[in-house]
């Protein structure tokens, strides 16, 4: 199995959703594939949250990490982050984590609503520590 993800791209999910159109394409329908494709476009954070239940609860799923075990999940950020100076990644990471907690919702679907209030603190937490990295 290939692994795609590259953490100093800005196009792993477009990379992820063309590796799925190649390698295995031709062995479903049409609509299938473009499916799949579009599911994992859905995990781009630059994309607009999607209206459709399978879309919402691709989202989620994506999202999961948030309100479930942070601590190690932030550990393995910086880790896969390690070339980024401190304060630069620190930065960079406020601004997508103030995108999160910027939502009325983070998680769309009701099988994981009640991962919000721990996603959010959670969220909260790493800005804070973050902040002292940055300033």
């Amino acid at each position: 199995m290939m692994w795609i993800y590259d953490p100093k791209s800005s196009s792993n999910e477009a990379d992820g959703a063309a590796l799925f159109r190649e390698r295995l394409g031709s062995s479903f329908e049409r609509v299938f594939v473009e499916e799949v494709a579009r599911l994992i476009m859905v995990t781009d954070p630059r994309t607009d949250r999607p209206c459709d239940h399978a879309g919402q609860l691709m989202a989620d799923l994506d999202l999961l990490f948030l309100g479930a075990d942070y601590e190690a999940y932030a550990k393995a950020i910086r880790q896969e982050y390690a070339l980024v100076p401190a304060e630069a990644f620190a930065k960079g990471r406020i601004a997508v984590m103030e995108r999160f907690l910027g939502q009325d919702k983070i998680y769309q679907t009701p099988l994981f609503a009640h991962l919000e209030k721990s996603a959010r603190a959670n969220v909260q937490a790493e800005i804070g520590q973050l902040r002292e990295t940055a300033n």
